[in-house]
């Protein structure tokens, strides 16, 4: 259940966020665990994953966090790692009402009218020496978003896929803490009014 894990924790960061609220993380986990609890199903198997499905938990998801009571949240975000990145990408193109997304190496697109949907600013984080995402894919997508006129970063560290995963052997505590600080800069800038 990792992935739900990462996948629950913007709602904790936007928990976080609420000021003078009586709402906490787990009241919001509590709460929104229904809507992301299908998609952990078919995390956890990670092959025939329902895109669309996928994409309907998640903006279900987005919904809670906007129309609940609780929380209202006047600006939203996403942020996924690996499969998760890829999803908080796809999450960035199918809901028009997010501010932002990060995407920790994230399988990219590369087509920019796959990618004139995106509203939202987009942060992206990739290993220079990630063999499944290598510095070729990242540059193709880095064009598509600038051919789309898209507002984004991409950010790549000399780290091999996975290297802000802690349990991972690939972990590189120094690239993933400088990965981290431009993360919470980004939502910072994009989140916090």
């Amino acid at each position: 259940m990792p992935d739900a894990e990462l996948l629950l924790r913007p709602a904790h960061e936007l928990a976080g966020l609420v000021r003078g609220g009586e709402v906490t993380a787990r009241e919001l986990v509590t709460a929104s665990l229904e809507r992301i609890e299908a998609l952990d199903e078919q995390v956890g198997a990670f092959v025939d994953v329902d895109d669309a499905r996928a994409l309907a938990i998640l903006r279900a998801a987005h919904a809670f966090l906007v129309e609940d009571q609780r929380v209202r949240a006047p600006r939203t975000g996403s942020i996924g790692w690996c499969f998760g990145g890829r999803k908080s990408l796809e999450l960035a193109l199918g809901e028009p009402e997010l501010d932002a997304a990060v995407m920790y190496y994230g399988n990219p697109i590369a087509d920019p009218a796959q990618l004139a949907p995106l509203k939202a600013e987009l942060l992206g984080v990739f290993g220079s020496r990630d063999k499944s995402i290598p510095p070729e894919k990242v540059a193709a997508f880095r064009a598509a978003l600038t051919e789309a006129k898209k507002v984004f970063d991409i950010r790549e560290y000399d780290a091999e896929h996975a290297f802000a995963n802690p349990s991972n052997p690939r972990y590189d505590e120094v690239n993933a803490g400088k990965a981290w600080e431009a993360t919470r800069a980004f939502l910072k800038r994009t989140l916090v009014r």
